[in-house]
């Protein structure tokens, strides 16, 4: 009885999509309508939104989205110009958030084939796809683990600990699903259930389902330390490649050659420097070209072996 009222209510969303597309691709500007979400990838219900990108030829926009009903439905549409969308494809990291987006939506409607080739490149993960991606994770579980101490050892909370021992464990198993060349997803721990099932008792279910003493969870950091230390060898690929000449580069550098964000990044390279994977040093930086006196901003570098 259940299932089958699930598939009326996911007919139902279908015909608010084919009602959708059916008018606005009387629209000339409108080059593709990309589907996201429940609809796609999970179960809808009565509650459920449907996530929409209208792709459009390249102009100016003025608006960047709409929450529009379509027969009693929220449409959440995002609008965007071809170039804009071809480009976000590309710089999406295989099992980063973005490429998750991307990898799970589907093409409604499109004047433009291309866009169907390129959207299906972007499901693909390959090798260096899931170096990066495992270190911008790394990083996340990094700071989480850092927060864990924080609560537990300085403000003597365990309670709070366990809160960021489950955040952490949420970026573990987005670790395990890109280690096994899968797009993540908001839902990763159930999918991390499945492929380590074993790692998500002990980061997930053990902490979210119990009390746990201080000394427990001790152990349970210490673990975690030593989860990231086993997965070193592939997170650092990217930050050996790129340190390997020896040049001392900061950390708005580093962000900027992996197009990723500082605030994580830090973390984890504070971290390998703890851990003797690279050594920190520092670069002389201004605010502005008129900065007076100048400030120092964190770097890092490898030394360069002698051949």
């Amino acid at each position: 009885m259940e299932t089958k009222r699930n598939e009326n209510i996911k007919d139902k969303y279908i015909a608010a999509v084919d009602d959708f597309v059916a008018k606005i691709r009387k629209d000339i500007n409108v080059v593709a309508v990309v589907i996201q979400g429940s609809l796609t990838n999970d179960v809808v219900w009565e509650k459920s939104d449907i996530d929409c990108c209208v792709v459009i030829r390249d102009q100016k926009i003025t608006a960047g989205g709409f929450c529009l009903d379509q027969d009693g439905i929220a449409f959440n549409v995002e609008i965007v110009g071809r170039t804009e969308f071809i480009r976000d494809l590309q710089k999406s990291e295989g099992g980063s958030g973005g490429h998750s987006m991307y990898a799970k939506s589907e093409i409604v409607y499109t004047t433009d084939p291309s866009l169907r080739t390129i959207l299906d490149d972007c499901k693909k993960i390959g090798e260096r796809d899931m170096e990066r991606s495992a270190m911008v994770t790394a990083g996340e579980i990094v700071y989480y683990w850092e927060k864990c101490q924080k609560w537990l050892f300085v403000k003597d909370d365990p309670t709070y600990c366990r809160y960021y021992v489950l955040k952490a464990a949420d970026a573990i198993a987005r670790m395990e699903i890109c280690l096994a060349f899968e797009p993540s997803s908001r839902e990763a721990v159930l999918r991390a259930d499945i492929l380590s099932p074993a790692l998500m008792k002990k980061y997930y279910h053990d902490p979210i389902s119990r009390e746990m003493s201080r000394e427990e969870l001790t152990r349970l950091l210490d673990d975690i330390d030593e989860y990231i230390m086993s997965k070193a060898d592939l997170f650092m690929i990217p930050m050996n490649e790129y340190l390997a000449d020896g040049e001392i580069r900061s950390v708005g550098m580093i962000a900027k050659h992996f197009r990723t964000g500082a605030h994580f990044l830090v973390h984890l390279l504070d971290y390998a420097a703890h851990k003797g994977l690279v050594e920190k040093a520092g670069l002389p930086v201004r605010l502005t070209p008129k900065s007076r006196p100048a400030l120092e901003e964190a770097a890092y570098f490898i030394p360069k072996t002698e051949e």
